[in-house]
């Protein structure tokens, strides 16, 4: 879906500050995020930035301010917050894939969703997000768009990567969107890093947010409780 035209855009890479390589400078030693010297998929080819002020206005806007929240609660069945806008750009390269650009699921907390914009153009060659549909590990599909393309999705649902761009530069923003009950707040943040930003826990989540495989729920391939769990709780 595309929801920021060629200004808002513009405007989106303007406030993009601090970019660094995929690493977190100083990582918090808890269940979100392994010590640093554990680390493998550090990459130069790979900056993540923080977005200013006014970038952050823009995001609240267009997904608070505008009908996209009503349309984005019905498909979460639950209001939400952006928790995270990690700018990242990937520069081009031949390498392998590591990281982010390697196939993977992401095992986020529970109530944890994903979604990515586009700032540039993004063709087959451009560093494309790439995915394994469900019941599918044969072919892979790419996301191609254009800057201002917004798509979201399960990341414990289906393997995934950006494609590593060959061709040239790919900006983009990364989202971490939470979902949580009606009548929180809802925040955008800018945290940089590979980190969580929140502990999801320290929410109220509401009934479809419990990681159960229920009718209602959206997402109904992930965050599955066991059975044998007689209470369960939201947690991996």
């Amino acid at each position: 879906k595309n929801i920021f035209n060629f200004e808002e855009t513009k405007l989106l890479k303007d406030e993009v500050f601090g970019y660094d390589d995929q690493l977190s400078k100083k990582p918090t030693l808890d269940w979100a995020s392994l010590p640093i010297q554990k680390r493998s998929s550090v990459s130069e080819k790979i900056q993540i930035g923080s977005m200013g002020q006014k970038g952050l206005r823009l995001i609240y806007d267009k997904f608070f301010n505008s009908n996209l929240h009503d349309e984005l609660k019905k498909l979460l069945n639950s209001d939400f917050s952006i928790i995270n806008v990690r700018p990242t750009k990937s520069e081009p390269h031949f390498d392998d894939g590591i990281g982010p650009q390697k196939f993977h699921l992401d095992y986020c907390p529970p109530a944890i969703f994903r979604a990515i914009v586009y700032l540039v153009d993004v063709g087959e060659e451009d560093g494309a997000f790439e995915y394994f549909p469900l019941n599918n590990k044969v072919s892979s599909k790419k996301a191609i768009g254009k800057a201002g393309d917004f798509f979201l999705f399960d990341a414990n649902a289906i393997h995934h990567r950006g494609s590593p761009p060959r061709s040239k530069t790919r900006v983009a923003l990364d989202f971490i969107i939470l979902a949580h009950k009606v009548g929180i707040q809802n925040v955008v943040n800018t945290n940089p890093g590979t980190t969580w930003p929140v502990d999801p826990y320290l929410f109220s989540l509401s009934p479809s947010s419990i990681p159960d495989s229920k009718t209602g729920r959206w997402f109904k391939h992930s965050n599955k409780t066991y059975s044998n769990i007689d209470n369960p709780i939201a947690a991996e």
